[in-house]
């Protein structure tokens, strides 16, 4: 059962479960994208199988989730993980780093596509 507080929402860990078997392989030195990245949770499970030294970022629309991710990240010794304010959609494809794997944690509409040109 998920968990909600204010803007603030961790998914069902069977959801998680079910979103890291489907980013398999994941490997030291791998680069990671969560969109709509929330809490942070996700960005830290994936922490734990590609390391510290991998690029590993969250991009979120609302400050307080981000304010929250960043927190509880550093609180747990996390400080490689980053956490960006901004909508995906924004993002200059042609300037932005490519990634082995991006999870889509918000709901992406049609212009979903438009993700694939940052794989």
């Amino acid at each position: 059962m998920p968990l909600r507080h204010g803007k603030l929402h961790l998914s069902a860990p069977d959801i998680y479960g079910k979103a890291l078997e489907s980013l398999m392989p994941l490997q030291p030195g791998m680069s990671f994208l969560n969109i709509g990245s929330g809490t942070g949770y996700f960005n830290s499970l994936v922490s734990e199988l590609i390391g510290p030294q991998s690029a590993n970022h969250g991009i979120d629309i609302w400050p307080e989730c981000l304010a929250h991710a960043r927190e509880r990240c550093s609180r747990l010794g996390k400080r490689h993980l980053q956490f960006t304010l901004g909508n995906v959609y924004q993002l200059n494809v042609n300037d932005t780093m490519r990634y082995d794997r991006i999870y889509v944690g918000a709901c992406a509409n049609s212009r979903s596509k438009y993700l694939y040109r940052l794989d």
